[in-house]
């Protein structure tokens, strides 16, 4: 679900673009597990990422209590569990094509044996490629000649690359398999996380989109695009800024493993 979800947002729609078609992806991905997990964590903190703990349990909360100086045990650790140790049953089965499948894959914490129906994701419109102006990242169609980001490696030597260190990462935690991008995602956002705890009204199993809400507020139903909070207002461009550059790695594997075709 994060891979499929970041596949399309991760590339803002332009008139270079607007053509390219979304395919069903070749094999390669299913061996990358630092693509699968830079995915993970660009679906975590992107802004569509619409999980709310007003819906129900949050299950997508990336950190511990510690890290983040929560005082209040959260209801669900299921996402920090798992990057810190992953289930690799789970991997194996989403790696077995599941990720097209009708009954798509949706872990869940063998401690609070919550339902599925907790788990699933609340995003916006899946047809959406981006989510607007805050969170536009540019790309384009020449990133199909690419591999992490140099240029004048080809989609073959790519997935070689890949499959070569397929063995020794498919051993490792989530969070042991972190890019240096998606590891700056990951630590502008704890920042960001602890600064929300370290208000006094702060809720101990807020979300993302929880935690952007609580400091930009809303009007006539709709989110602020801003902040009084100046604090905030400099972290949580940090975090997007950082999320840009996670985008630009993305992007030439969603071409190289054939999601998108130009």
């Amino acid at each position: 679900m994060c891979i499929y979800f970041t596949v399309r947002h991760c590339i803002a729609q332009t008139w270079l673009n607007d053509r390219d078609q979304f395919l069903f992806p070749s094999d390669g991905w299913k061996t990358n597990f630092e693509f699968q997990t830079d995915c993970l964590v660009y679906a975590l903190f992107h802004g569509q990422n619409r999980i709310s703990s007003a819906q129900g349990v949050n299950h997508w909360i990336p950190f511990t209590r510690e890290q983040v100086g929560c005082k209040k045990t959260f209801k669900s650790t299921f996402m920090s569990d798992f990057l810190k140790g992953g289930d690799l049953r789970l991997r194996a089965k989403a790696a077995d094509g599941g990720l097209f499948r009708e009954e798509s894959v949706i872990a869940r914490s063998e401690a609070t044996k919550q339902s599925s129906d907790e788990c699933a994701v609340k995003i916006a419109s899946p047809t959406a490629r981006n989510d607007g102006a805050d969170y536009a990242h540019e790309g384009g169609a020449d990133g199909a000649t690419m591999h992490g980001g140099v240029a004048g490696v080809s989609p073959a030597e790519g997935a070689a690359q890949d499959a070569s260190a397929a063995g020794a990462r498919g051993r490792l935690s989530p969070l042991e398999n972190l890019s240096s991008e998606a590891k700056a995602v990951y630590n502008s956002a704890l920042e960001l996380w602890k600064y929300y705890h370290a208000q006094p009204s702060a809720k101990p199993d807020a979300s993302f989109y929880d935690i952007r809400k609580y400091f930009q507020g809303e009007k006539n139903g709709k989110m602020n695009s801003t902040s009084d909070d100046e604090i905030y207002n400099e972290k949580i461009s940090d975090l997007r800024e950082k999320m840009k550059t996670l985008a630009e790695k993305i992007q030439p594997k969603v071409y190289e493993y054939g999601f998108l075709k130009g």
